[in-house]
């Protein structure tokens, strides 16, 4: 299903973009409680954030020092069989440019960008039904899966929801990614991480609305231990670049340091 990234409640009046980029992440903590996602939370509108990785700025260096966060099952070569550029290529017509609240895009699993920044790319999965069973049943790629043989992504939990203009107005789906504390191996870098569904059962509980409520469901956010992570170049700063250099190890120089 394509979404936006910057959720936008279905309640909201006036120009939607006032709110989506406020609105990328969502606490874990306080889902059930904040009127921007708890009123979605409460019609089931859970959905899982498929993405490469992400990235994340250590803040007590200066410059900030930006890092590719990504499954422990990945090397860096996995991402580097082709360029960026020649797999936007295949889109139809690319992502030239980060879209705006309420455009249509389509999207592919890629690298997200994490706790206050813009998106890249990512894919979201909606509640189960037949149409997208399959790509549920193939989303167990976790380490703990010893069959799954391609690239390992993460299956990040989200919350969307539906806005319109007008009663007769087309819907346009946005969401957010929930957050959660990090824990001492990554919070170096920062403290808060996506949360990261473990496996295909905690996908399904997540998705499947009907069967699992909202408290249970919340039970599932928490934090991974199953991330590796090298610094990347202060390319990834700008989401108009969308070139290798952006998941390459970089190594700083002491003149750029």
């Amino acid at each position: 299903m394509p979404m936006c990234w910057g959720l936008v409640p279905s309640w909201h009046k006036g120009d939607p973009k006032t709110v989506a980029h406020n609105l990328n992440n969502c606490r874990r903590e306080t889902m059930l409680e904040k009127p921007s996602f708890r009123h979605a939370f409460s019609k089931g509108r859970r959905c899982v954030v498929v993405a490469d990785g992400f990235y994340e700025w250590k803040r007590d260096q200066k410059p900030k020092q930006p890092y590719f966060i990504y499954s422990k099952g990945n090397t860096l070569d996995s991402f580097l069989g082709e360029s960026l550029d020649t797999e936007l290529s295949k889109i139809e017509g690319g992502l030239k440019e980060e879209p705006l609240p309420g455009e249509k895009v389509k999207l592919l699993p890629s690298a997200i960008e994490s706790t206050e920044t813009a998106s890249s790319q990512s894919s979201a999965v909606c509640p189960v039904d037949d149409t997208n069973k399959s790509t549920i049943e193939d989303a167990d790629n976790s380490p703990n899966n010893p069959h799954w043989r391609g690239r390992r992504l993460l299956t990040m939990a989200g919350i969307f929801d539906i806005w319109r203009k007008s009663e007769d107005a087309e819907p346009m789906y946005t969401y957010s990614v929930i957050t959660v504390e990090s824990p001492p191996s990554f919070g170096w870098i920062h403290h808060r991480m996506p949360a990261i569904l473990n496996g295909e059962k905690d996908i399904q509980d997540w998705l499947e609305y009907n069967k699992v409520p909202s408290q249970q469901a919340a039970l599932l956010c928490h934090a991974t231990e199953d991330l590796i992570w090298h610094q990347v170049a202060a390319a990834v700063n700008s989401v108009k670049n969308k070139s290798v250099e952006c998941i390459q190890l970089f190594e700083p120089t002491e003149k750029s340091v």
